[in-house]
């Protein structure tokens, strides 16, 4: 039993520096478990045929009313050339 605040602090103060030390050794021992760098990955581009590419365009055509389909095939198309440069980068 400590017999003044002097001999609590002392304790107190010990036992402080030992958790920081404890503390400074566990998180040092996680950095070192760092993962190793990402693969990229890109998705595959399923070509389309110039048939297929025909027939969409003349339903785009045959349709002036259409409003979301031309904005989906040109999302599309932005994708598709996203993917084409993912896969140069490899």
């Amino acid at each position: 039993m400590p017999k003044n605040i002097g001999e609590i602090s002392d304790k107190v103060r010990k036992s402080l520096f030992i958790g920081i030390v404890f503390g400074g050794i566990f998180t040092l021992s996680l950095a070192a478990c760092s993962s190793p760098p990402l693969k990229i990955v890109c998705p595959e581009v399923v070509p389309w045929t110039a048939e297929f590419q025909h027939q969409i365009a003349d339903e785009i055509r045959a349709n002036p009313n259409l409003v979301a389909l031309p904005e989906i095939a040109r999302q599309d198309v932005t994708l598709r050339d996203q993917v084409r440069a993912c896969q140069k980068e490899k």
